[in-house]
């Protein structure tokens, strides 16, 4: 697990506790707050666990990835020459 995973996860039960307590206690500005952290934290553990994947990907097929970065590249020329 990455940093980003870990992290992700911890706000995201953070938030889901912090939205609780809000509704509880009736608190509009806790429940904002809460709902807010645990979509930033399922965001975050979602860019880790993409960040592995594509990690993962890169060391298995390097010739693949590496085609792939060129294809980009090209893209990314052609678009911003126009």
């Amino acid at each position: 697990m990455t940093k980003a995973q870990i992290e992700g996860g911890v706000n995201e039960v953070v938030g889901a506790v912090q939205n609780a307590a809000g509704k509880l206690l009736d608190q509009d500005s806790w429940k904002a707050e809460g709902a807010l952290r645990e979509v930033a934290g399922k965001a975050q553990r979602v860019y880790g666990d993409t960040r592995d994947q594509l990690t993962e990907a890169v060391e298995t097929q390097p010739f693949t990835a590496l085609l792939l970065a060129a294809a980009v590249g090209y893209a990314l020329a052609v678009l911003t020459r126009r």
